[in-house]
């Protein structure tokens, strides 16, 4: 039986390794939002004092608007990955305790 809470107690540290990874990712692709935010309004004002049409802004802006979008993907994403490993932690931490429970000797 201990040798199945130490298995557990590794899986758990493994789960939150990853979730801390995940979790660094997120923040990075949440750090770089604004900036790609900024870049679009940027370009946007570019093609407004633009005279005439501008073949190079238009393809700047949809690449511009491509990388936001897939920030916005990346961190629904991770936050998905995330709450995953987070309930495969606490169900862990719930199997741990119930078979220490069962490991306690009886009054």
């Amino acid at each position: 039986m201990s040798d199945a809470i130490t298995q557990m107690r590794e899986q758990i540290r493994k789960h939150q390794e990853d979730k801390a990874k995940l979790e660094a990712d997120m923040a990075s692709l949440a750090k770089k939002r604004p900036e790609l935010d900024k870049q679009i309004l940027d370009i946007q004002a570019k093609l407004r004092n633009a005279k005439g049409p501008s073949q190079q802004l238009q393809t700047d802006l949809r690449n511009a608007k491509e990388a936001a979008q897939g920030a916005a993907g990346g961190i629904q994403s991770l936050r998905g990955k995330i709450a995953e490993l987070t309930g495969k932690i606490a169900e862990l931490d719930k199997n741990i305790k119930i078979v220490e429970d069962f490991m306690r000797p009886k009054k």
